[in-house]
């Protein structure tokens, strides 16, 4: 919350609580184990899935272009806007969980503007295909959120964004 105001109320900020993946929570359902023990069994899982992380991105790569590509040809109907969501929603975990961290923020960018609509215009439609075009870049150049690349590519998203509405 916010210090109060010189008028004595206090403001709360907004906070949005963004849930997991669906693979994850298939992968890791809540338990009440010691959160330590869940956390180191967690990395030891993460460093045996390392090696076949390369092909499970690139599989969730062409999941999203192929749930663009029904975007495009349905001229942005509500259910193929849900399923490119959703796709987006299951690669930002995966990019959060494997170090991808301009992939992960770039999907949830994509996200958020897909939270608010049910259909997309043609202009929606060129916004998405722009997130999901710098998301596959990200993910081939494996940019990080602090290099200077991959803080323009989401500046340059946000532009696009804030230009559009």
């Amino acid at each position: 919350m916010r210090k109060p105001s010189k008028s004595g109320a206090r403001h709360r900020e907004n906070v949005r609580f963004i849930p997991p993946s669906y693979d994850l929570k298939a992968k890791a359902p809540l338990t009440n184990r010691d959160l330590n023990e869940v956390i180191a069994r967690a990395q030891v899982s993460v460093q045996q899935h390392l090696p076949d992380f390369q092909e499970v991105l690139d599989g969730r790569l062409r999941a999203l272009q192929s749930a663009l590509a029904e975007v495009t040809r349905t001229m942005g109907a509500a259910e193929a806007v849900s399923q490119l969501d959703r796709e987006c929603h299951e690669l930002r975990g995966l990019g959060t969980t494997f170090g991808y961290g301009t992939l992960t923020d770039i999907c949830q960018a994509l996200c958020l503007y897909l939270e608010s609509r049910k259909t997309l215009s043609e202009k929606g439609i060129d916004v998405a295909r722009l997130h999901v075009d710098a998301a596959v870049l990200a993910a081939e150049r494996r940019l990080s959120d602090s290099e200077a690349d991959g803080q323009q590519v989401l500046q340059g998203l946000r532009k696009v964004i804030a230009h559009q509405e």
